[in-house]
């Protein structure tokens, strides 16, 4: 299943933090990061605040989902000809620290995808 949802990011506060982060926001490209989610720890920073509002306080799907954590990375694609690549290369979505525990690939069966319309 795909869920598409325009205009989700209602809160103002939290649009308004990324906006002035800018393309701070989405660097450095590719540097895994993983959060236990906020029934474990605090969110410090602001990719951990906008996964908290998707999945914890607004999640609009009717799901019941085992979450141990949230592996979350940035990368930045484009067209213009300034050093970054216009495609993604073929990778798996999976729980890292799973797989290097018991040396199998464990695949999530729910991803998120954020794609703003302007920084």
């Amino acid at each position: 299943m795909i869920a598409v949802f325009d205009d989700f990011i209602q809160d103002q506060d939290l649009l308004n933090t990324i906006a002035r982060e800018g393309e701070s926001f989405f660097v450095p490209t590719g540097d895994y990061k993983y959060w236990k989610g906020w029934w474990s720890k605090d969110a410090v920073n602001t990719k951990q605040r906008l996964a908290q509002y998707i999945w914890g306080d607004n999640f609009p799907l009717k799901l019941n989902l085992e979450v141990d954590g949230f592996e979350y990375w940035t990368g930045l694609q484009t067209a213009l000809e300034d050093g970054r690549r216009n495609y993604l290369e073929m990778h798996y979505d999976d729980d890292v620290h799973l797989r290097e525990k018991n040396r199998r690939k464990n695949v999530s069966n729910t991803r998120m995808c954020i794609l703003p319309s302007r920084i």
